[in-house]
């Protein structure tokens, strides 16, 4: 093993999708770890819940998972908008790990050319893309040998519908880690 992939996303909330997801992507990469990257200011749709309640669920979720950990380096940057590109070239240097990994579905990599200096992207880190169903993984011949196409289980749950369900005052047990259900219950994010 060896190597650290790395996840970012809104996490808003984190559930227990990603959690599989970043468990599969250790065992399928063989890396020692995966590193959530909360997005500090996400440039394409604003997050629902501040920062620093997306950045606490994520350490609650992955405390006791031993390959599993978050980085606040989104806020230690405070680049706005947080470009994915920028935030990594600040990061890289503070990693030891080689190789360096960044997770994404296969549904955001069909968009991977709008992304602000996406070359660049590839060019810092691997793409371990992760299949997701309706989205194929399109070739893309400008970094082809940079890309890593990772078959991953169906997983039926987004943060939207974990929103959703606390609006409405349904139950999210089993959907997220208990921690983040309680922590969810006692702040009043979402509605809850």
């Amino acid at each position: 093993m060896g190597g650290v992939a790395l996840f970012g996303g809104r996490f808003d909330p984190i559930h227990i999708g990603h959690l599989i997801v970043a468990q599969d992507a250790v065992e399928a990469l063989g890396v020692d770890r995966v590193l959530f990257l909360p997005t500090w200011t996400p440039p394409h749709k604003p997050a629902h819940a501040p920062y620093e309640h997306r950045l606490e669920m994520i350490r609650m979720a992955v405390e006791a998972a031993p390959h599993l950990d978050v980085s606040d380096a989104e806020r230690r940057f405070r680049l706005t908008p947080s470009y994915t590109v920028d935030v990594l070239e600040r990061l890289l240097p503070e990693l030891p790990a080689d190789p360096v990994y960044f997770l994404m579905g296969s549904d955001e990599f069909q968009h991977i050319r709008s992304w602000h200096r996406h070359r660049d992207l590839f060019r810092l880190v691997r793409v371990a893309v992760l299949k997701r169903p309706f989205f194929d993984i399109e070739p893309f011949p400008e970094a082809e040998d940079r890309v890593i196409p990772l078959h991953r289980r169906e997983i039926e749950l987004s943060s939207s519908e974990i929103r959703r369900r606390i609006r409405e005052g349904r139950s999210i047990r089993f959907l997220v880690p208990d921690a983040v259900a309680d922590y969810l219950a006692r702040t009043g994010l979402y509605g809850s």
